[in-house]
């Protein structure tokens, strides 16, 4: 696990140097611009730089193989284990956790609504919600392990499934019926750490404040502006006319990550009970996968990449 090696000197020597301009004159409080400074809540953690090169062809791994491959190195002892087989199991579980923290590239969806293409120019501006724009449920997955997800957690939502499980007929007690549809989806994503702990902000400091002084959380190159005046991350990508559509079409994404522990967490919800006015039975399971952050990369269909962006 990449540990955060900055001291607090170090802290205010790179907040200082990559967000003074944002942090004056802003509306932000003089209590707040020091509470930034000498607290240092807004995250300040750097991973390793982006190892994959354009032009190499990666395997991306399912989120949901890379998350059953990993072992949380917590175990809690059984009823019917003594204290010497439990320590035994122990040791030989956080001995093969701590084999896990390697770069693996796990494959994320590619929202291709984010691209747009640029004839004039045979170019792309993707926008970062092509390779993360999906939600996770971070804050009952991570709780039992007591890790503050925080404000606009450095997170990644990679895939979202819902299923229909068929139906079953419910009954009240006045013995009215109906018909109850069973649906359960299914999440996963990669969290890496809180960048803005939530213990940290005064009352006096709204969102606006916060979100005004948060780094990028992706290193990109552009800002692109929608049709609501909403600035966004966006990358670059040169791609021939005549290939354009097929890309469009058939482009992939991958999270390079570093796993560490906890490793790996999950959570349940309802999200609703059926109604005799609405009879559905909606549930979510979530399986978060800890990890380090590295880049996200964008390839053609055959897994060839063709763009590198690295995680701030």
């Amino acid at each position: 696990m990449i540990k955060k090696t900055f001291s607090k000197i170090n802290t205010i020597q790179i907040i200082m140097k990559q967000s003074i301009r944002l942090l004056w004159p802003t509306r932000t409080s003089s209590k707040f611009v020091v509470m930034l400074l000498f607290f240092g809540f807004i995250s300040t953690t750097f991973h390793a730089k982006c190892s994959i090169q354009i032009g190499d062809k990666v395997k991306l791994f399912p989120p949901s193989e890379v998350y059953s491959d990993l072992i949380n190195p917590i175990a809690d002892k059984g009823e019917f284990e003594t204290t010497q087989e439990f320590e035994e199991r122990k040791r030989t579980r956080e001995a093969k956790s701590n084999q896990q923290n390697r770069p693996i590239l796990v494959e994320a969806t590619f929202d291709s609504s984010y691209a747009k293409y640029d004839a004039d120019n045979s170019r792309f501006l993707i926008t970062k919600g092509a390779w993360d724009s999906l939600w996770v449920n971070l804050d009952d997955a991570l709780k039992p392990y007591k890790i503050e997800v925080g404000l606009l957690p450095k997170a990644i939502g990679l895939k979202f499934d819902r299923q229909f499980l068929g139906t079953y007929v419910a009954q009240n007690a006045m013995s009215a019926e109906a018909e109850v549809v069973k649906i359960m989806e299914t999440v996963y994503g990669v969290f890496d750490e809180a960048i803005v702990s939530l213990s940290e902000i005064k009352a006096e400091v709204s969102l606006a404040d916060i979100t005004e002084n948060i780094p990028n959380k992706w290193d990109t190159n552009l800002k692109t502006e929608n049709k609501h005046g909403v600035k966004s991350d966006t990358v670059s990508m040169d791609i021939p006319r005549e290939h354009a559509k097929n890309f469009k079409d058939t482009a992939k994404a991958g999270i390079l990550i570093k796993p560490k522990p906890p490793f790996k967490a999950k959570a349940f919800d309802v999200i609703s009970r059926p109604t005799f006015h609405n009879p559905i039975s909606n549930n979510r399971q979530t399986f978060v996968i800890v990890a380090d952050i590295i880049c996200a990369v964008i390839t053609d269909e055959n897994s060839y990449v063709l763009k590198t962006i690295n995680a701030r």
